[in-house]
């Protein structure tokens, strides 16, 4: 599978370690997954509350998974690419890269979370939806 590049080797480099685009199409459908049994289940247990009354309650629920996600994943993804490249000893041969620090820095912080960050699009397409 052909991958495109992301404007920044690092970005695109963590972005396939963590699994690429496979494993963000399956990290989406199963999100866009629980956000529907969430409403389903809302919509079974309180059937005299309208349809707008169960997808604000799945926007609710939806906006605190994103906060979840962003948070833990997001700080997860840059510790395990950082962990990852300092015990390969690839951190070190950044230094002779022709790299500049920042391309570096903002490889790493964007790179590692890519997935987490694609996720987090997904979910406010789907609240702007909602």
């Amino acid at each position: 599978m052909a991958y495109v590049s992301l404007g920044n080797p690092i970005w695109s480099c963590q972005f396939r370690l963590q699994g690429g685009r496979p494993l963000f199409y399956k990290a989406a459908v199963y999100g866009l997954a629980a956000i529907g049994l969430v409403m389903l289940y809302h919509r079974l247990e309180w059937p005299s509350n309208s349809l707008s009354t169960t997808a604000l309650v799945a926007l609710k629920v939806l906006a605190w998974v994103q906060v979840g996600v962003l948070l833990l994943g997001g700080a997860g993804a840059i510790t395990k690419a950082l962990t990852r490249d300092y015990t390969t000893k690839m951190i070190e041969s950044y230094r002779i890269s022709p790299m500049s620090s920042f391309t570096v820095v903002i490889g790493y912080l964007f790179g590692g979370p890519m997935q987490v960050l694609l996720l987090y699009g997904v979910g406010v397409v789907l609240g702007v939806g909602l």
